[in-house]
């Protein structure tokens, strides 16, 4: 029935030409091409049928960020960590996968840890700077150079005087 293959053939286009007569009972038990098993998000290679997964994801069913990724998003990928090694603890530069948040040092803050904490300068090192709490800005003192900022009508190297005229403030 020489007819009978030729349609089925027709019918299923995506399965690959053979070379040598396969009856045409085997095409339903066994066919060449197989689906592609990859979420809608993913690419199917036409020749393998693996998976081509969006930007820094990997798995199988691209389903998991690659090392040193975060925020799995099944469309856009997932983002890197960046995380300053300078700055996290032990080295370890993989970051939380959902956040991104980098395991800092201590006195060494930002979402990359990437530079020190309010009152503290000279990254990675993070020195404690040498400034008055009761006379400085909440941002404390320059991370650069450790000059302390000065609340309105405070001065001094560490912000420890009162201008001429005012007075210390119990809050």
């Amino acid at each position: 029935m020489p007819g009978v293959r030729r349609s089925l053939r027709m019918q299923t286009p995506c399965y690959r030409t053979h070379l040598f007569p396969v009856p045409y009972w085997l095409l339903w038990i066994s066919p060449i091409a197989k689906p592609c098993d990859c979420p809608s998000t993913a690419y199917c290679q036409p020749v393998t049928g693996q998976c081509i997964c969006p930007p820094r994801v990997t798995g199988d069913r691209c389903d998991s960020c690659v090392p040193y990724t975060y925020g799995f998003d099944s469309i856009i990928g997932c983002e890197e960590c960046n995380c300053h090694p300078l700055g996290v603890v032990n080295g370890n530069l993989q970051c939380d996968l959902e956040t991104g948040q980098c395991q800092c040092k201590s006195n060494i803050v930002g979402r990359t840890c990437n530079k020190c904490k309010a009152g503290y300068w000279a990254f990675p090192h993070c020195q404690l700077c040498n400034c008055d709490l009761r006379g400085s800005t909440e941002n404390i003192c320059d991370e650069d150079s450790a000059r302390c900022y000065c609340k309105d009508n405070v001065y001094g190297d560490s912000c420890d005087q009162c201008k001429p005229g005012t007075f210390i403030s119990k809050k």
